[in-house]
């Protein structure tokens, strides 16, 4: 009697080695870390290209900018030149005319500055201010305080004598007279004013030939002042002594 044979089926399972297993888990982890790390330094790269391609460009507009506010300060500069030289120009000529006018009138010439102003002697002195453009002036300044008897148009001319030294009113109008010479009026000196607003802005410039008496009995006499930034009319006191700053404002007789 033969005997039986049984088959018997065996599975085995291998099971991998921790240390392989670990090696597997971490290659992923790895290429992502190195991936990382080649993507920041191509980065950091191409960066340090894009500065050194700006740098030349950036140094280029620098250079431009300050070659372009130079010619614009030059350009500037030579109107402001040019201008000047046009005002100087223009001046000298007025000059010569009123250096014709006068020899034309059979009138001799005085050695002090003059200028050529149109006037209408109907304007009350309130228009006249206002004309002027002044950017404060004495509320006294009025057609009340100072009555005028003159009338109709005329054009003058206006002399400003400086006298460098002190001198009193009286003085002054006798050293006006012995050059053929009035003090000018309010509405001259306004006229003035107008005409010449810049001329204020150096010297103070007053007319002894209009006064106002206040209700104290002290007389006032206008004059025109100011600086680089404004315009003034103002009073002061007839009395007292006039520095050699002070310009008087005079026509001829």
């Amino acid at each position: 009697m033969s005997p039986k044979i049984h088959e018997v089926e065996v599975t085995v399972n291998v099971v991998p080695k921790p240390k392989q297993a670990f090696i597997k888990s971490i290659i992923p982890v790895s290429f992502f870390v190195i991936s990382l790390i080649v993507f920041l330094l191509i980065g950091n790269l191409n960066d340090q290209q894009i500065e050194q391609r700006a740098a030349p460009a950036q140094t280029q507009f620098a250079q431009n900018y300050e070659a372009t506010q130079t010619q614009i300060e030059q350009a500037t500069q030579t109107q402001i030149a040019q201008a000047t030289q046009t005002q100087i120009a223009q001046a000298t000529i007025a000059q010569a005319v009123q250096t014709t006018l006068i020899a034309q009138q059979g009138q001799p010439q005085l050695p002090f500055p003059n200028y050529t102003i149109s006037l209408n002697y109907d304007q009350t002195v309130e228009q006249m201010i206002k004309a002027g453009k002044y950017d404060w002036f004495n509320d006294d300044v009025t057609s009340q305080h100072f009555s005028s008897n003159e009338k109709g148009q005329a054009e003058i001319l206006v002399y400003l004598i400086s006298f460098n030294r002190y001198i009193s009113s009286e003085d002054a109008i006798k050293e006006l007279d012995r050059q053929g010479l009035r003090p000018a009026t309010l509405k001259e000196l306004l006229a003035l004013g107008v005409a010449q607003p810049d001329l204020q802005r150096s010297n103070p410039i007053v007319a002894l030939g209009s006064m106002w008496p206040d209700s104290s009995g002290d007389v006032g006499v206008p004059y025109l002042s100011g600086d680089e930034s404004n315009r003034s009319l103002s009073l002061r006191w007839w009395s007292g002594d006039w520095n050699s700053s002070w310009q008087f404002a005079a026509v001829r007789k």
